[in-house]
């Protein structure tokens, strides 16, 4: 039976439940119903995704110990590898060992028995021109070295000789040219046999640079050198230029008076220093062709090997600056070079106030050659100043202690023009420490001996510094006494005892008595 329930004035009808019975009603009970029925779905979804990451998790696990297994496993191979591959250089060592002792074995049976030319070839030399002498030095120079090379010796391949080419000669060149070959055998067993290969002289014709060309293409030596070859020209330059880009080895490389005549040669040149792994040194001795800028293959040159090159030689190569300031430039930058030759130019006084300029804060150069320049007293002063300024202690302790000028003493009492002195730098590559000492010691030697010690002392240091001083003389004075491994300089007979530095400083300056006696009290 159905109620009536009055609300607000309004009826409606209700069942025994209170439950509205209309149709509003039916729709919120669909949606509670429909609202459950999700929340049910979205519990079994997350309660899935649940269950996956677990198993997710556990996959993970596994094929962590999967990776840890393989990098296990993959730690082994490399090892195995390594091992593989030394046992793989050891067994190509062998080889080629084995090969050269094949080659050595040989050539115990071979013998140099190339004729001499013939008697129509002497006589058609000039006695009156040494032509005779050269080629009797010719043939036993190439039979010298080809009988090294055959017999695995190791040591230097070099021939020199003025000789213009002939026919005659060909089958030594043949019998040179065959050995160094067969060179490369020994050269892979023995690193002792990448010496120098040097061609002094001799006229290096067509032929002779097809045999060499040949042949050199697998025989890498660590220095090559040619110099005064009569008629050289283009095809010579080539053949040089060709063997310093192919070989991979070589370490110094030098042309003495065998000019390139372009351009196109000296940039080739420039583009083979700047890429080649192993290059050091770079000898161009009066290589500068007739009408060609000495200045422009100098830039070129340092250029190409900034930071690479230890040693650059440049000598009569007809360079002049006009006042530029790129050497100057080059060396305050340059970390590597070590030595520099500038001798028989055309520099001038300007020139070296900017490289003593450039020496002064440089710790890498140890020697420069400028000799037979166009410097006077003005530039040799200044190039002395920049390795030895006795102005005061401070600027000689702030000298330059690693480099060396030729024609320079850098212990010398004074300071005058040396640059036509016969005065070798390399007997001053010291010990830097020890030469600043020996410098400093020099200094208060001079000033003992005018009595002139404390007068300086005034400019040159605080008072406060004078115990100080006096405690280092001593040090100072042993400049010439260092360890083994340091070449330490030679002690001048011109130093005074150090006890009578001490006494003359003690005993003209009142002062420091009293400030040493309050100084060791405190």
């Amino acid at each position: 039976m159905k109620k009536r329930r009055v609300v607000g004035g309004d009826s409606a009808a209700a069942d025994d439940n209170g439950i509205d019975s209309g149709s509003g009603g039916a729709s919120v009970s669909e949606d509670l119903k429909d609202i459950k029925s999700t929340m049910s779905e979205m519990m079994s979804m997350v309660k899935g995704m649940h269950d996956e990451m677990k198993d997710m998790r556990k996959d993970m696990n596994g094929m962590q110990k999967e990776i840890t297994k393989l990098t296990k496993k993959c730690g082994g191979m490399e090892k195995l590898d390594k091992k593989f591959d030394g046992i793989e250089e050891t067994l190509d060592d062998m080889r080629k060992r084995q090969k050269y002792i094949r080659v050595l074995l040989k050539n115990q049976k071979w013998e140099y028995s190339v004729d001499r030319p013939s008697e129509e070839y002497w006589d058609n030399l000039d006695d009156d021109e040494g032509e005779d002498d050269a080629a009797e030095s010719f043939l036993s120079d190439i039979q010298n070295s080809t009988e090294k090379m055959r017999y695995g010796s190791d040591g230097d391949i070099q021939i020199s000789a003025p000789l213009l080419y002939n026919e005659e000669l060909l089958p030594h060149w043949e019998e040179f040219s065959n050995a160094i070959e067969q060179y490369q055998y020994h050269q892979k067993c023995s690193h002792r046999g990448r010496k120098t290969f040097s061609l002094m002289g001799v006229e290096l014709s067509d032929p002779i640079l097809g045999l060499l060309s040949q042949s050199l293409q697998s025989t890498y030596f660590e220095q090559f050198a040619l110099g005064l070859n009569l008629n050289f020209g283009e095809e010579g330059i080539k053949f040089a230029l060709d063997y310093l880009e192919n070989n991979d080895s070589c370490k110094r490389f030098s042309l003495h008076n065998n000019p390139m005549n372009n351009m196109e040669d000296i940039q080739r040149l420039g583009n083979i220093v700047k890429e080649h792994p192993t290059i050091k040194e770079l000898i161009l001795h009066g290589c500068i062709g007739e009408g060609m800028n000495g200045y422009e293959m100098l830039k070129t040159i340092m250029i190409s090997g900034r930071n690479k090159l230890k040693m650059i030689s440049l000598d009569d190569n007809s360079i002049s600056t006009g006042g530029d300031t790129f050497i100057s430039d080059f060396l305050a930058n340059n970390k590597k070079l070590k030595t520099l030759s500038m001798t028989e130019n055309q520099l001038d006084d300007n020139d070296a106030l900017l490289i003593a300029g450039a020496v002064k804060h440089n710790t890498t150069l140890s020697v420069i050659y400028l000799t037979d320049n166009n410097l006077t007293s003005t530039g040799w002063e200044a190039l002395s100043r920049s390795l030895f300024d006795k102005t005061s202690l401070n600027t000689a302790a702030d000298s330059n202690h690693t480099c060396s000028i030729e024609g320079f003493s850098p212990i010398e009492e004074g300071i005058t023009p040396l640059g036509q002195e016969n005065v070798n730098a390399e007997e001053y590559l010291c010990c830097p420490v020890c030469l600043r000492k020996k410098k400093v010691y020099s200094i208060l030697s001079a000033r003992n001996r005018s009595l002139s010690n404390v007068d300086h002392f005034n400019d040159d240091m605080p008072v406060e510094l004078l115990p100080h001083m006096l405690n280092t003389i001593e040090r100072y004075a042993n400049y010439h006494e260092t360890n083994e491994d340091d070449d330490a300089p030679p002690q001048d007979t011109r130093d005074v005892k150090p006890l009578s530095i001490v006494f003359e400083i003690l005993q003209r300056w009142d002062k420091s008595l009293a400030i040493f006696e309050a100084l060791s009290c405190s």
